[in-house]
């Protein structure tokens, strides 16, 4: 990524973590005016940094805010700005070529079935990955009630599978057998989604992203996230404001900006139009009130600083719905949620002895993607401390996540961790990228 320095700073997009309450200062020096304090374990992310501030305890470097303040950068992780990856590298993302094309999905009866080579699938002549696949589409076109990949009827063609089969047959006016033989697996491919998820079938056939390595865990990931949806939202229920897309972009951890830069950078007419309803001031103001302390939200309420983006209200959530419609940006979403897993996966690195297998990694970093890296990290260190190893130091870590959370939430948390410790979905094998 390139960066351009001027009068002593360099410009780059750099995210750090805090290891202490850290001072903001209005100049790169002690005796500047203090205008406000970061918390610890808080990740923020960075407009550039000077060489040139104060030095304390040697080191001259500091850190220059979003909004033009300073920290010392040996009060973060990442004490030597210099060597600092940069955070996004949205440009190196949203310039990437999208896929050229589906590939092969990975599951036997699907591929069959679109090659030729394979039988309709019926109630008598059932696969259970096969039909997995297809409740897993049918639910992207909106149809509701089917089970998802963690349902123990996940994969049966039963009587409901069969009614969505006939009224989606019956939508597209093809011959209404309540089986899926090519033509139906065909336009339930080609069909664009009103709802579209990330499963497997979806990932390859639909985006072409081939499911495997961290691609796989992030599939499974956003499934646990929100049903694997590209359009979850959450409308500030955890007073974090908006959350929006496969990983839960949240506002007030200012995770939001990453996704809305990388649709801005991918296709700047289509997000002019998407999220500023064709004004490029309101798309532009949008990104600003993002970028701001917090998200643009109350960090102890979550409802936001400024009505005109109130990201919960109906107008708003229709522009982000009207987004994750949209395959490119889905792509997007995919290319960004990846980068962020192969950062937190580079950061593991440092300190976790146990990344080894595919479960062990995915348990990480979904721990990692709702507690930040530095909240992980401190809670992986804690629990090495006490000995465990192996499962016995997943469950410790998956204790802490829980004891962190309101007490109405922790029900759900302890499904969510139980899920990534006992689902046949993730293998107890070497974890290949």
């Amino acid at each position: 990524m390139s960066t351009v320095t001027t009068d002593g700073l360099t410009r780059i997009v750099v995210e750090v973590e805090l290891i202490g309450n850290t001072n903001v200062r209005k100049e790169p020096s002690r005796t500047s005016t203090i205008l406000r304090v970061l918390r610890a374990n808080e990740a923020v992310t960075m407009a550039g940094f000077t060489m040139f501030g104060e030095k304390i305890q040697g080191n001259s470097a500091w850190y220059l805010t979003q909004d033009g303040c300073f920290v010392w950068a040996g009060a973060t992780t990442r004490p030597n700005p210099e060597i600092a990856e940069p955070a996004l590298r949205l440009d190196e993302a949203t310039a990437a070529p999208a896929p050229s094309g589906p590939v092969p999905s990975g599951i036997t009866r699907i591929d069959g079935l679109l090659s030729g080579g394979s039988p309709a699938l019926t109630t008598t002549n059932q696969d259970v990955q096969g039909v997995g696949a297809v409740q897993d589409l049918l639910s992207g076109q909106g149809f509701r009630g089917l089970p998802g990949l963690l349902s123990p009827v996940y994969g049966k063609f039963g009587p409901k599978t069969v009614e969505c089969v006939r009224q989606f047959q019956r939508n597209r006016t093809i011959p209404e057998t309540g089986s899926v033989d090519k033509t139906t697996l065909e336009q339930l491919v080609g069909t664009p989604a009103t709802d579209p998820r990330l499963s497997q079938v979806y990932t390859t056939l639909v985006l072409g992203f081939p499911y495997k390595g961290m691609q796989r865990v992030l599939g499974l990931t956003a499934i646990m996230e929100g049903l694997g949806k590209f359009g979850s939202l959450n409308l500030n229920a955890d007073k974090a404001g908006l959350s929006f897309g496969i990983i839960q972009w949240a506002q007030r951890p200012k995770r939001l900006i990453d996704i809305l830069e990388a649709f801005s950078k991918a296709d700047a007419s289509k997000y002019v139009s998407i999220f500023g309803s064709g004004s490029e001031a309101t798309a532009a103001a949008l990104l600003a009130h993002v970028r701001k302390l917090n998200g643009g939200v109350d960090p102890k309420t979550g409802l936001t600083t400024d009505m005109a983006f109130d990201l919960t209200s109906p107008q708003w959530v229709a522009r982000f719905q009207a987004a994750a419609i949209d395959r490119q940006y889905q792509q997007i979403q995919i290319k960004v949620a990846l980068a962020a897993f192969q950062r937190s996966m580079e950061e593991m690195r440092k300190y976790a002895s146990d990344l080894k297998t595919e479960r062990t990694v995915a348990f990480l970093l979904d721990v990692a993607n709702q507690c930040g890296d530095g909240g992980l990290r401190q809670m992986y260190q804690s629990a090495a401390n006490t000995g465990a190893t192996g499962m016995d130091l997943l469950e410790v870590i998956a204790d802490e996540t829980i004891e962190r959370v309101a007490p109405n939430l922790q029900a759900g948390v302890r499904m969510r961790r139980d899920n990534f410790l006992t689902t046949p979905f993730l293998a107890d094998e070497p974890f290949m990228v």
